[in-house]
């Protein structure tokens, strides 16, 4: 898994041969929105949802990509103000908002059916396990189920001021959290829930996310996190490196994971919280919601009409390490080899007369030539690079590591031993 190996910086005084990848791409789209939520069922179709307008005429806005964000569809645009979306697949999937609107879509979104939800309080957050069960929560203390993809819901009780965040890791066990010290917890399906409480908290908890029936997450005010590796009994509390208010967090596994909030931050974590990165800011404004299909490709929306992409799970850095021109292609073996967990692979790139730069990869595949990571997926300069491998998240064995370019193709052995 790559990390920003802010050690480099420690050991070089020539910050210019330190190479920063773009980790996150502001992808296209016109017009002044608001988005609140992302959601992808694969890894070119995804939906947005949020608002437009002005007081008191905001309307809601569910936005459509088939090619993982290059290209952006309005499928409509004059509908309640909506807050959040999720699809079980490429067709069925629901969006949640105001007054307790609950809209579904069984054709990918091109047309939506206005749900009974049998409340009229806002609507935050929908979460569905499959295309038939599900959750939605929203404003003093709303929680509704359907079992029946949407068709009927019904009231279930969990007293709380405002419910903004919900994850269940199977039909029985989920969490709820959002404002004041409202972190419920229910291993029934939510015929009951059980508030737990975190000791040292400050209240306000906006965002929840569970990986397994274990270990988990909350944000909380002034840049903190929250960790429980015992299913909610117990909390941790750490800090993300920021005072500024977070508003969203998503992992990939119990080590791998980002939060973002206002100025645009993002922040990511490759050991379960203990420590983060900057992944930069891109604005000024507010970044609401995330959605990754796997441990590098991810997506984030925000205020202003904010969309940002990465293909390498956040920025990366490459360090040139020396000034001479190399003459020809070259992958070097890593080293150390056996490593464990970490490794550093470099290689050579040559000059070439037609132009400045060359389209560089630099993929990890497993010992079945399924690839597991892109280290580098960048034009690059001519010069000889090292990148970090880090192999915190797989499991002992053989992998290979690929560098191609144009014409150029090499490949070599490394093996990882826990």
């Amino acid at each position: 898994m790559k990390k920003l190996f802010f050690v480099f910086l420690l050991l070089i005084t020539d910050y210019s041969l330190l190479i920063e990848k773009p980790g996150w791409v502001v992808q296209p789209f016109s017009g002044t929105y608001f988005f609140t939520d992302v959601h992808f069922a694969d890894v070119n179709t995804g939906w947005a949802v949020g608002s437009w307008g002005g007081y008191p005429n905001i309307k809601g806005v569910i936005i459509k990509t088939t090619n993982g964000g290059t290209n952006w569809n309005i499928l409509t645009d004059n509908i309640k103000l909506l807050y959040s979306v999720h699809f079980a697949d490429n067709n069925t999937g629901w969006v949640v908002g105001d007054s307790g609107n609950v809209f579904k879509s069984t054709d990918g979104g091109l047309n939506w059916n206005n749900e009974t939800s049998g409340t009229n309080r806002p609507l935050y957050y929908v979460y569905f396990v499959d295309n038939n069960t599900g959750w939605a929560v929203g404003y003093m203390g709303a929680v509704i189920k359907t079992t029946n993809g949407g068709n009927n819901w019904v009231g279930q009780t969990a007293s709380g001021a405002g419910f903004t965040s919900i994850k269940f890791v199977d039909y029985n066990t989920g969490w709820i959290s959002g404002t004041g010290n409202a972190i419920f917890k229910t291993t029934n399906g939510g015929t009951s829930w059980v508030q737990q409480i975190i000791t040292n908290g400050n209240g306000g908890y906006p965002a929840i996310y569970f990986v397994n029936s274990n270990t988990g997450w909350v944000v909380a005010l002034g840049g903190t996190i929250h960790r429980t590796t015992n299913g909610g009994a117990n909390w941790v509390l750490y800090s993300t490196g920021t005072s500024l208010s977070l508003s969203s967090l998503f992992f990939v596994d119990e080590n791998t994971g980002w939060v973002c909030g206002d100025n645009d931050i993002i922040r990511k974590t490759t050991n379960g919280g203990i420590s983060w990165v900057s992944q930069g800011s891109y604005g000024g404004g507010w970044l609401n919601a995330f959605h990754f299909v796997n441990s590098t490709t991810g997506w984030v929306v925000g205020d202003e009409g904010a969309i940002l992409k990465t293909t390498t799970g956040g920025s990366t850095f490459i360090r040139n390490i020396s000034s001479e021109i190399p003459g020809k292609f070259s992958l070097y073996q890593n080293y150390p080899n056996p490593f464990n967990p970490i490794t550093k692979i470099k290689f050579d790139i040559p000059s070439d007369v037609r132009r400045k730069t060359l389209d560089v990869k630099l993929i990890i595949y497993d010992i079945t030539g399924r690839e597991i990571q892109t280290l580098v997926n960048e034009k690059l300069n001519p010069g000889t690079y090292e990148v970090t491998f880090d192999g915190s998240n797989f499991a002992s064995g053989v992998y290979f590591y690929q560098l191609i370019s144009g014409d150029f193709v090499a490949t070599k052995k490394l093996i990882l031993l826990k």
